[in-house]
C-alpha cells in the first residue's frame, strides 16, 4: 500500500486476530515485486489496485513469478 495509516491499520488488525505471519509494504508494487526472488511467495494480496495501473500487465507477470 502507499499509506502508512492504512498499514498501521491492517497491522493492528492482524495483532488483535493473533496473526503474526503476515509482512505488510509501503511501496510501489512494480519495483516490489521486482525486486523478489521466483517462487519466494506463498500468495500474493492484490485488492482494488489493477484499476489504477497503466503497467497492470506487467505486475500480474510479476505476481506469477513470485
Amino acid at each position: 500500500d502507499f499509506s502508512e495509516k492504512a498499514i498501521a491499520k491492517a497491522q493492528k488488525y492482524a495483532n488483535e486476530a493473533g496473526l503474526s505471519n503476515i509482512n505488510y509494504f509501503t511501496e510501489d508494487i512494480f519495483s516490489f515485486l521486482k525486486s523478489k526472488s521466483s517462487n519466494s511467495f506463498d500468495g500474493v494480496l492484490f485488492l482494488e489496485v489493477i484499476f489504477f495501473l497503466p503497467e497492470y500487465q506487467l505486475v500480474l507477470q510479476e505476481i506469477k513469478r513470485v
